[in-house]
């Protein structure tokens, strides 16, 4: 009779070994896909704003004033795209009385510039919107939104990535400031102007930041320094070229 208790009762011990064994097993698996499953991150909504205008659009627009265009362009796409009619109005341009004739069958960020192109007019993403403007507010208005970063010496090249990726600007890093790319770079700012943020980090790595258009070039003193003289001896050459502001010191043409 002892015997058989005996028997059931190392029969317990190894059935409730056998169930931590398994307890701890799994344990360690989901401890373990949880440390190697990269953290997700909510996309900001400058970025899905940019993915948004890679979708197909399809519309015959013969005759259609560009505000009622640029309607039926954001039902289609569920984009919100919209008219600075403030800005477009200083520049002599009424939506209503600018008529687009062409037909649409690309993808949503094709389709808007062939559109706009007609009267010299640009769009530029700032989060959650797309604005349609001159070409000249579009970019100031892009340049100036405002963003938040928390950068604790990250590599500048990752930093401008991803600020870039962020608010879907452009960003390069020159060639001959290539070497500065891992300089490690650290900024905690909240809604602080996209083109403050950018001048800061140039600043910590030593280079300078030019804007040529809708791009903001990052390089060595020198090269930023021969760009602005290029730039204002074009502006001579050329009066149609705008000196928009002196944050960073580029010239770009009215049409690009």
């Amino acid at each position: 009779m002892g015997s058989m208790a005996s028997k059931v009762g190392r029969s317990l011990i190894m059935v409730w070994m056998t169930i931590g064994s398994l307890v701890l097993a799994h344990v360690k698996t989901t401890l373990g896909s949880s440390e190697t499953r990269p953290a997700s991150r909510i996309e900001t909504a400058a970025e899905q704003t940019n993915k948004a205008l890679d979708q197909m659009v399809s519309l015959d627009l013969y005759q259609y004033p560009l505000s009622e265009a640029v309607r039926l362009l954001g039902e289609q796409s569920g984009v919100r795209l919209v008219l600075d009619r403030q800005g477009l109005s200083q520049a002599g341009l009424n939506p209503d009385d600018m008529i687009v004739n062409t037909k649409l069958s690309m993808t949503l960020r094709s389709g808007l510039r062939q559109m706009l192109s007609q009267y010299a007019v640009d769009y530029a993403i700032i989060g959650d919107m797309v604005l349609i403007s001159t070409e000249d507010l579009a970019i100031r208005r892009q340049m100036r939104q405002r963003v938040s970063v928390r950068f604790d010496r990250l590599q500048l090249k990752a930093a401008l990535e991803q600020l870039a990726r962020e608010t879907a600007t452009n960003l390069v890093l020159d060639c001959a400031a290539m070497p500065y790319g891992s300089t490690p770079v650290t900024l905690n700012l909240d809604d602080a102007p996209f083109e403050v943020v950018v001048k800061i980090l140039a600043y910590q790595a030593g280079l300078k930041q030019i804007r040529v258009g809708n791009v903001i070039v990052m390089t060595t003193k020198e090269n930023a320094a021969e760009l602005k003289e290029d730039a204002e001896e074009r502006q001579l050459a050329n009066p149609n070229l705008l000196c928009p502001d002196l944050t960073f010191q580029g010239c770009y043409q009215i049409r690009r």
